[in-house]
């Protein structure tokens, strides 16, 4: 979130009370009007000040427009990261906000009506409202993650390659709703160091996946199957270590991550090989990282 500095000189107002204004921008942003209420936290050194008709579990991501912020793809980049770190609005602001931006901004819209519910613009100010997302458990939604990793391998197997790519991008979209639902309950699967690592693995993973299945054509069936089959069981066991909270399942995960990235050495087709090793290390890395955090979970419970 972008951080402005404001000055304001503190006043009297009647007996004791001191009062001090508020910045014009952000009442404007913001919304608030004379008779509104303000909570107010008290964080030591510091004061929070946020408005009462926001509701409490509400996080806005407020931007400061730039030249490289106007592009579509890089407001496209901004909306996926806002989505995934479970923001609910961002709003970028400016003196003037340019056509070019409302246009922009309309198109990336059109491009991620999954992860935009809304969009209002102004003449200083571009709101983007987020959808929800995915409101299931977790433990539902990776579940539903290894049913559709399950069934792109499956098509595989039937040749039917593009019912696999599919399933494999709908994969990728579970993966986008699961960190953001364990960013806004402000849970983790991984341990909290090393979050910006495991949340880079789990988004690359649909990318490999999606290299694993094409290039596995050129392999024999059979080999073609043993490899995947290896790889089916790895995913599966990770999924349900995290699924269960079992750090057990997701300790055996890595373990086998590290076997299968051996194994890929010895297929025939090298391009298939140093996918299949990128996806097992993907994996050993969500597993790592995830795993001493779960046992944190644990001990707290």
């Amino acid at each position: 979130m972008s951080t402005v500095m404001h000055t304001r000189r503190v006043q009297k107002l009647g007996g004791s009370s001191l009062v001090v204004t508020l910045p014009k921008n952000w009442v404007k942003r913001m919304n608030v009007k004379a008779g509104d209420n303000l909570i107010v936290v008290d964080e030591g050194e510091y004061l929070k000040i946020m408005p009462a008709h926001i509701p409490s579990n509400s996080r806005s991501l407020s931007l400061k427009l730039t030249h490289t912020l106007s592009k579509p793809d890089n407001i496209k980049l901004m909306v996926s990261c806002s989505y995934i770190h479970g923001y609910d609005k961002i709003l970028i602001y400016n003196d003037k906000i340019p056509k070019t931006l409302r246009g922009s901004v309309k198109s990336v819209k059109s491009d991620t009506v999954e992860k935009i519910e809304d969009v209002v613009v102004t003449d200083d100010m571009v709101v983007i409202e987020l959808s929800k997302g995915e409101e299931a458990p977790l433990h539902y939604q990776f579940k539903k993650l290894a049913n559709i990793i399950n069934s792109a391998i499956d098509m595989v197997y039937s040749n039917n390659l593009e019912a696999a790519r599919s399933a494999i991008s709908k994969a990728g979209t579970v993966i986008e709703d699961i960190l953001r639902s364990a960013s806004k309950a402000e849970t983790s699967f991984c341990e909290p160091s090393k979050a910006s690592m495991a949340l880079g693995a789990m988004i690359t993973l649909p990318r490999i996946l999606s290299e694993v299945i094409e290039t596995s054509t050129r392999l024999p069936v059979e080999e073609r199957r043993m490899l995947l089959e290896k790889l089916r069981r790895v995913l599966l066991e990770l999924l349900g270590g995290l699924s269960s909270h079992s750090t057990k399942r997701i300790e055996t995960a890595s373990l086998e991550s590290s076997k299968l990235a051996d194994d890929a050495l010895k297929a025939s087709d090298r391009e298939f090989a140093a996918y299949l090793r990128s996806a097992a290390y993907l994996i050993d890395t969500i597993a790592r990282t995830s795993i001493c955090g779960l046992a944190i979970e644990d001990n707290l419970a």
